[in-house]
């Protein structure tokens, strides 16, 4: 998890992790893949949140762009992540960031049913078009400048 901490509060942060490319979300009830079948693993960011009072100045891109930091350092070659497919200016600030969604995976109506989620759109960003080294300067920035990983 990267934090943006200002004053000694913490007022922004974001989760990196590896996950299987299957564009599930927890509470997902589909059934599984055999436990032999092959799984692709990839870098998923989860949890971008600002305080309401920084949004729409920067941090929340900053910090995206960290964590894509992290996972180019990981090795990995793209990013994904899920976002409400009801909130039209979060999926404007992800197309902004160059996240293409992915509908092919979009839970059928059936398992939100059976759920209780909300319809979510699973997006990537392939990083071999972006300079890889300015991202892994980013997750080095947020440490140097009072932000800091936790």
């Amino acid at each position: 998890m990267l934090c943006a901490v200002e004053g000694g509060s913490v007022v922004g942060v974001v989760e990196v992790s590896i996950e299987p490319r299957d564009g599930r979300v927890p509470g997902d009830v589909r059934p599984l893949a055999p436990p032999w079948a092959p799984r692709e693993r990839v870098a998923y960011v989860s949890n971008l949140a600002v305080v309401s009072a920084l949004r729409g100045k920067g941090l929340g891109r900053r910090l995206l762009r960290a964590a894509e930091g992290l996972a180019a350092r990981w090795g990995h070659g793209e990013v994904y992540l899920h976002a409400s497919a009801d909130q039209p200016k979060l999926l404007r600030f992800y197309a902004d960031q160059d996240y293409a969604p992915l509908p092919e995976f979009d839970a059928p109506q059936w398992v939100l049913a059976l759920s209780g989620r909300e319809q979510t759109r699973y997006h990537c960003r392939p990083l071999d078009s972006v300079d890889v080294e300015s991202l892994a300067a980013a997750a080095d920035a947020m440490r140097r400048t009072g932000q800091r990983r936790a």
